[in-house]
């Protein structure tokens, strides 16, 4: 099938957007056939778009500045940010045939100068401003393809270069915005989203090509976000754990699934990122001398290994904890020492950031009380089932609120982990909370931001208390268990 391409798309016959994606299958097989034809396709394919350095050629408003195969551009509204994605991984997919580690260096950089340029949310993903590349910002929004496509890349980064940061990013990513943009009974996504949202409703988005796009569908007229979505928890699972050129096992990402190979296989069980500890059940019944490295993640203050109840002695290098085989039949108990804290969160046209509470990879969030209401929309959009509506979500009352105190955001000790046993869907209803110290400050925002149409961002950073205010405790949640929320907070002038 590929060498259909091979063919047919000879020479100045390739297209410079989505059809460079051809290059992973194209190396994949050749990795496997040795077909020289196939990587002589993929390496002309890179000229072809160095040589063009062309995008997008039917949107004449915006410049065709992205550079080509391995040189991108971070001007405001140069390239589509998934896209972005795509095309960034493919330079390290092809050093991968033909060994070139300056391409390999090229994903790379793409991917480090696009968060130092460019900036991310709070919640660890790009911001796409009319799709395309923009600030950073708690109500500039993020399409839900970005989503799937970077944390593909990151996985690829991964793959390419056994550093631990990019399972770090790829479990924020999934776990926040990813997660915070799905409605909870799972038959509805809001194709645009942003970390602060007071209402998601046919006309609230103002940072998507349509004003509708923070409304959740089941399906709309672009249906790649709804498919990705689909794919999203697979997809992280799927790359969970990789195999070393020693042939030892590397666990980049955490989550429940089963992993099997010839002479091993590993059963996680956990409610990770809700919990601290990992359970991973070895079972390798001729016997298995390979080792298990598993990744610390970052924000971790520590780690205990118990083997079959006892600890065990464990090689720390990098940010990789190696348990040395062999094994017969074993259990693994891994567990993080986690603690809240408080990061500053870039905000477009402040100079002071606002700030946001994590444990562990999760961003929290003030949920708001949220109102579901079925709508239809008027447009050419795919046909849906009577039962699959489109909703608005808009507040159910007025929020509260607050602003961040000086001393909760240097003294983050004084948040309260709570823990809830409630046997729900965590992504719903989350058995983790955390409890800060917050005041009430009104000024923050607009009077009565819920019955604006399009969602504030607040009027300043620092912000003025309201008068007598004084520190009270605030339930946050998980952003990912929100659908409106606080996430990001100016902080509170006394």
């Amino acid at each position: 099938g590929l060498l259909w391409f091979v063919r047919n798309w000879a020479g100045s016959k390739k297209t410079d957007y989505v059809g460079s994606t051809i290059i992973w299958p194209m190396v994949e097989v050749y990795r496997l056939t040795g077909d020289s034809r196939l990587l002589k396709f993929c390496e002309d394919y890179a000229k072809f778009l160095n040589d063009g350095a062309q995008w997008n050629p039917y949107r004449k408003n915006w410049p065709n500045q992205t550079g080509g195969f391995n040189r991108f551009s971070h001007a405001p509204h140069a390239y589509h940010v998934v896209a972005y994605a795509v095309r960034a991984q493919l330079p390290g997919i092809l050093s991968l045939a033909n060994g070139d580690e300056e391409l390999k260096k090229a994903s790379y950089w793409a991917f480090d100068d696009h968060v130092k340029t460019v900036g991310w949310q709070a919640t660890y993903v790009p911001s796409s401003h009319m799709e395309h590349t923009g600030p950073a910002g708690c109500t500039l929004e993020t399409e839900y393809c970005n989503f799937l496509c970077w944390m593909e890349y990151l996985q690829w980064l991964s793959r390419f270069s056994g550093d631990a940061r990019f399972g770090d990013a790829i479990e924020r990513m999934a776990f926040n915005a990813a997660m915070g943009a799905r409605k909870k009974d799972e038959r509805a996504i809001a194709y645009d989203s942003s970390p602060n949202q007071f209402r998601a409703t046919k006309k609230s988005a103002t940072g998507g090509c349509m004003a509708y796009y923070e409304a959740y569908t089941p399906c709309l007229f672009a249906a790649c976000c709804p498919a990705q979505s689909i794919r999203l928890m697979p997809a992280y699972l799927l790359k969970s754990v990789m195999r070393d050129r020693a042939g030892d096992l590397v666990v980049n990402t955490y989550g429940p699934c089963h992993v099997a190979t010839k002479d091993v296989s590993l059963d996680f069980e956990t409610e990770y990122p809700f919990e601290d500890s990992v359970k991973i059940r070895v079972a390798a019944p001729k016997g298995w001398k390979g080792s298990l490295r598993l990744r610390l993640p970052e924000w971790s203050k520590g780690w205990t290994v118990l083997r079959n109840g006892t600890p065990v002695d464990v090689k720390s290098s990098r940010r990789w904890l190696t348990v040395k085989g062999p094994w017969a039949k074993d259990e693994l108990l891994l567990s993080f020492k986690n603690v809240p804290v408080v990061r500053a969160a870039s905000e477009a046209g402040m100079r002071e950031p606002l700030r946001t509470v994590e444990y562990g990879p999760l961003v929290f969030a003030q949920a708001l009380k949220t109102v579901w209401t079925p709508c239809k929309l008027e447009h050419p959009t795919r046909p849906l089932p009577d039962d699959w509506p489109w909703y608005e979500a808009t507040c159910a009352e007025k929020p509260v609120i607050y602003a961040m105190p000086v001393a909760t955001a240097f003294a983050p000790e004084s948040i309260r982990v709570k823990r809830v046993s409630n046997g729900g869907y965590p992504w719903e209803d989350s058995p983790l909370r955390l409890v800060v110290p917050m005041v009430r400050a009104t000024a923050a925002y607009p009077a009565d931001p819920e019955r604006q149409e399009k969602n504030p961002a607040p009027v300043c950073n620092p912000v003025k208390a309201d008068a007598g205010a004084v520190p009270e405790p605030v339930e946050l949640v998980p952003m990912g268990s929100s659908n409106l929320r606080i996430t990001c907070f100016p902080m509170a002038l006394p």
